[in-house]
């Protein structure tokens, strides 16, 4: 077997790898407040250069780097801590440093990477959680579905989609009601058939849409569909609509602000560690799962904002799609 047959086998669906690696760099900056407590490291005067860099991914590599240590820095004022600066760089440098992957089929995007130094600014010094959503495309692959590749981080984004490489670059797009589907989806690593339904086709394929049970939806003849909502029996034995929960094989509303709650609460609203739902957390909040965001969307590190306009969200999150010229011609979820 070749060693890019190794490479292709062992392609999962998962993030890009030079991308999961910067997003690991970060996230281990923001941990030396906590776990170093804003004190001293071990020096290392080493300062290592990412591989085959451009110019302009160097100014970038040099500004992240400033950017968290100053913020680190501030952070650590705040807290009547002292951080040593130069011990910060050289350690944030060696990590921003080891997540370059060289190919001719993965490209430097400078608007990511743009918005990933706005982030950091913006919130870092303040010790508040930084969303780290725009430094996972700072490196995107140009490879379309269908196309040969090695590894997820030369697959190409698309829209609405989650890609990765097992031998070719494949996408799955998360399907809005009424979009053709292959399979059911708690959550993008928990995909299934329902019971009753054939078999997904997925190997075989360069692309296929999923619903998520989420956006209270589930794939059924080949189609999504609105589960049921309250009163009604729940689909396929544990499935309702967004906004309902399946009690007792019954879909029934799920409790609201104030209310106790094991799980999960109504929309906008999260359960708290104490059985009662509070109110979801608003964009920039620091948040561990999606559940605790009013986006439904948790970062890194901090809630992220709504990334479209209410009119084009699926109808199971607000109103209902709005023009295509609205929407840029995309279903946003």
């Amino acid at each position: 077997m070749t060693k890019k047959s190794m490479q292709r086998r062992r392609a999962t669906r998962s993030k890009s790898d030079s991308n999961r690696a910067l997003t690991a760099a970060l996230s281990v900056a923001f941990g030396i407040v906590t776990a170093l407590g804003c004190g001293p490291a071990e020096s290392n005067d080493d300062q290592p250069t990412p591989p085959g860099s451009t110019s302009s991914e160097q100014a970038f590599a040099d500004a992240l780097v400033s950017a968290f240590c100053e913020g680190l820095a501030a952070c650590c004022s705040s807290r009547a801590r002292a951080l040593e600066t130069t011990i910060c760089e050289t350690k944030i440098r060696s990590i921003v440093a080891g997540r370059a992957t060289p190919s001719d089929d993965v490209r430097f995007d400078q608007g990511a990477a743009e918005q990933c130094l706005t982030n950091v600014r913006a919130t870092l010094s303040t010790c508040a959680g930084v969303e780290l959503e725009p430094c996972d495309r700072v490196y995107v692959g140009t490879l379309a579905a269908g196309q040969a590749c090695d590894r997820n981080d030369e697959c190409a984004p698309v829209e609405g989609s989650s890609t990765y490489c097992q031998g070719v670059c494949k996408a799955a797009r998360r399907e809005a009601a009424g979009g053709s589907c292959a399979r059911t989806c708690r959550a993008e690593d928990d995909c299934f058939v329902l019971p009753g339904e054939p078999a997904a086709d997925v190997t075989n394929k360069a692309s296929w849409g999923e619903c998520f049970t989420e956006d209270g939806l589930a794939c059924v003849g080949g189609s999504c569909v609105h589960a049921p909502a309250g009163g009604v029996a729940c689909l396929a034995g544990s499935f309702c609509d967004r906004g309902f929960g399946c009690v007792a094989g019954v879909c029934t509303s799920l409790p609201a602000v104030g209310e106790a709650c094991t799980r999960s609460c109504a929309p906008g609203a999260a359960c708290s560690g104490t059985g009662v739902c509070r109110q979801a957390l608003s964009a920039g909040s620091p948040c561990a799962e999606d559940e605790d965001c009013a986006s439904a969307k948790c970062g890194r590190d901090a809630c992220t904002a709504e990334s479209c306009p209410s009119a084009c969200q699926s109808p199971t999150l607000g109103p209902a799609h709005g023009t295509a010229q609205e929407c840029a011609g995309t279903v946003h979820l």
